[in-house]
C-alpha cells in the first residue's frame, strides 16, 4: 500500500490508527461517477493504461490498491473537482469497507 507523507500527516492530524478509516476509496460513489459520465470499468482501465482486470481487483478490494498517481488520473479523466475527489479516495465516513 502506497501512502503520501501528507496522508500519514492527515491521519495523525485526525488521529486515525487504522489506515482503512483513512484510505478506503468509497467504490459505489466513484461506480456512481463512472455511470454518470457513461464510463465503463473497461474505458477507465484503457484510460489508466492498466488492464482491465488489474482495476476490476483493485474495486474489489474498496481501493486499498490504488496508488497516489491512479487515483489523481482517476480524477482527470472523470473530471472530478477537488472535493469530489476527497470525498470518494479520503472520505472519512464510514461506508462499510471490509479487509478481504
Amino acid at each position: 500500500m502506497v501512502l503520501s507523507l501528507r496522508k500519514l500527516a492527515i491521519m495523525r492530524e485526525m488521529k486515525i490508527e487504522r489506515m482503512c478509516d483513512m484510505i478506503c476509496t468509497n467504490i459505489p460513489k466513484l461506480r456512481g461517477v463512472l455511470k454518470e459520465k457513461g464510463i465503463t470499468q473497461r474505458d477507465l482501465a484503457k484510460k489508466l493504461e492498466m488492464n482491465e482486470s488489474t482495476v476490476s481487483r483493485k474495486f474489489k478490494h474498496y481501493g486499498y490498491d490504488f496508488t497516489i498517481g491512479e487515483v489523481k488520473k482517476i480524477a482527470q479523466v472523470l473530471d472530478m473537482s477537488h472535493k469530489d475527489a476527497i470525498e470518494i479516495f479520503l472520505s472519512d465516513d464510514s461506508h462499510k469497507c471490509e479487509i478481504h
